[in-house]
């Protein structure tokens, strides 16, 4: 769907996987655009690119699960004078179009999003598939969250289990309902992906982008030592040089191994510098299924990695990838080194 019109685009970018598309409206948009975020990675990259004046950047809230009452009392009073601040900021705004992709997570920018919808046309792009079992269960911890979300923001959620965590709050039927969203299909235009690309791509391809898998390390479904040992055999099979490190942030920790590869900076989004390699190999980032469906290779490492402990979550992920993939585009998933050198080549 296109939108070039003369009302100001009020662009939400969650995460980094919102990049490409929060890109493509601010183009459309001829510098009528602004740009909402509370994510600190996805706010480095785009003052780079923008004015600062078109960003609006919000603090994340603070955590509310301390034993410490004090502690407890005091972040909910940030989080309590954030979300005045947020209406305040953008209770103004009038006649111009919303544009948001999450559907959990992000509770504050839900209530950013709910301010707005007052007075303001609301589009809902829900097109990627998330990482989720879609399976209500019971959380002590997650029925707190989710009723003091409702208190704080007015949103509603409901539980499903999680892959990576306990549990997730996804966003209920009633919080779309009540912003009148008009569910939509945004087509990445790759024409404004290239003029930004081009501030950080070499003319040259270089050959092998390696994402961190730290998070999947952090979360227990990815055993640590099987990891460095094909982090070694890759090292084997290919030259240093060739091999190119990439960190979603700086909380991301380096290995003694991957502190050898060279490192993108850790604010350019993968999805924006992944057009700069041959061929790209991860575990389960998004970025393979978009780096497969713009023509790149891509390699996700699930099968070679799995372990009987961590079988479930190996499936769970590679449906993500595979149900992320648009027609005739593929991610290999090859199953030993020797395997993964052919695919390499």
């Amino acid at each position: 769907m296109n939108f070039e019109n003369f009302k100001l685009k009020l662009i939400f970018c969650a995460s980094q996987l919102d990049i490409p598309m929060t890109i493509t409206l601010a183009e459309q948009s001829k510098n009528n655009f602004i740009i909402i975020t509370d994510n600190i990675t996805s706010f480095n990259f785009l003052k780079k690119n923008y004015s600062r004046s078109k960003i609006i950047y919000f603090l994340p809230p603070k955590k509310i699960f301390y034993l410490n009452f004090f502690l407890l009392f005091k972040n909910i009073f940030y989080n309590l004078n954030l979300k005045k601040k947020i209406n305040k900021l953008l209770s103004g705004y009038s006649n111009s179009e919303v544009f948001f992709t999450f559907d959990c997570y992000a509770h504050q920018l839900a209530y950013a999003v709910k301010i707005l919808s007052k007075r303001n046309m609301v589009y809902f792009d829900n097109t990627k598939k998330h990482l989720f079992l879609y399976k209500i269960k019971f959380s002590f911890r997650g029925f707190v969250n989710k009723v003091y979300l409702k208190v704080m923001y007015g949103i509603d959620s409901y539980i499903v289990d999680g892959v990576s965590i306990k549990y997730l709050l996804i966003f209920s039927r009633s919080f779309f309902d009540e912003i009148f969203a008009k569910k939509i299909l945004i087509n990445i235009n790759n024409k404004f992906l290239k003029k930004i690309q081009k501030k950080y791509l070499t003319g040259k391809k270089r050959n092998i982008l390696l994402l961190s898998m730290y998070s999947e390390i952090l979360w227990n479904i990815l055993d640590k030592e099987k990891l460095n040992l094909f982090l070694k055999e890759l090292l084997f099979h290919t030259q240093k040089k060739d091999v190119y490190f990439k960190r979603k942030n700086l909380l991301d920790i380096k290995s003694a191994i991957e502190k050898l590869f060279f490192e993108v900076p850790y604010y350019i989004p993968a999805n924006i510098c992944m057009y700069n390699y041959n061929v790209i190999v991860g575990y389960g980032s998004a970025t393979l299924f978009e780096a497969a469906n713009s023509g790149i290779k891509a390699i996700s490492l699930i099968d070679i990695l799995k372990t009987n402990e961590t079988m479930v979550a190996s499936c769970l992920y590679k449906k993500f990838l595979l149900k992320n993939l648009d027609k005739n585009k593929k991610i290999y998933f090859p199953k030993s080194m020797n395997e993964f050198v052919k695919i390499l080549r």
